[in-house]
């Protein structure tokens, strides 16, 4: 990979100054390409036939208005919410960008809940209406990260009711003792309805 430089600069590891149309060597190393690439001062020249990845904005979902946004260098991709443009980086939540083989960034596949969308705020009502425990001082990611969680458990918390769901408990004793009779389930005399219920579960199933 080259590093073109656009812009004036200097290399902190040398002193070495650059000017545009120079190329930055030698390369800079991770955290200073990203950076000098921050910085408008270098580009990268992927003429090794390097895959790149890109972000894409735009006004509808035909792409009107698109504008591309070169992950290229960087680690991290932040997403921000507010009347101007946050200058604090704690402003934003911050998502891992992966790196593959061959590729200079691949993004995350997201969740599709649509939680990452949503404000603070309306998250908050969300845990609270789903009766999610959070933190006194928790940020957005740890806001969405409980609710994931209680919802995973809630789900599987159903499967577990569900998966009792097989009509028993709507038996009347006289029915019961058909079925234990039918299954050849071993229960003792005067047996509680609770310990039939039990006994006719636990047999093997049929069919």
């Amino acid at each position: 990979m080259r590093y073109p430089v656009i812009a004036e600069c200097v290399d902190a590891r040398t002193g070495k100054r650059y000017f545009a149309g120079d190329t930055f060597d030698p390369a800079p190393d991770a955290d200073q390409a990203i950076r000098l690439l921050a910085a408008g001062v270098i580009t990268e020249d992927d003429s090794d036939g390097a895959l790149r990845m890109f972000l894409a904005l735009a006004d509808d979902e035909n792409g009107a208005g698109m504008k591309l946004i070169d992950l290229a260098g960087y680690r991290f991709v932040g997403i921000a919410v507010g009347r101007e443009a946050p200058a604090d980086p704690g402003a934003f939540d911050w998502g891992a960008i992966e790196r593959d083989a061959g590729e200079t960034g691949v993004l995350i596949e997201p969740e599709t809940d649509g939680l990452d969308e949503l404000l603070v705020a309306a998250l908050k009502d969300i845990a609270a209406k789903e009766d999610v425990t959070l933190e006194p001082r928790a940020n957005k990611a740890a806001i969405i990260a409980a609710i994931r969680a209680k919802r995973a458990e809630s789900a599987t918390a159903d499967e577990g009711d569900k998966s009792e769901d097989d009509g028993l408990d709507a038996l009347d004793d006289a029915a019961l003792a058909a079925k234990v009779s039918e299954l050849g389930v071993t229960v003792d005399a005067g047996a509680d309805r609770a310990v039939v219920l039990a006994a006719i579960r636990a047999a093997p199933k049929v069919g």
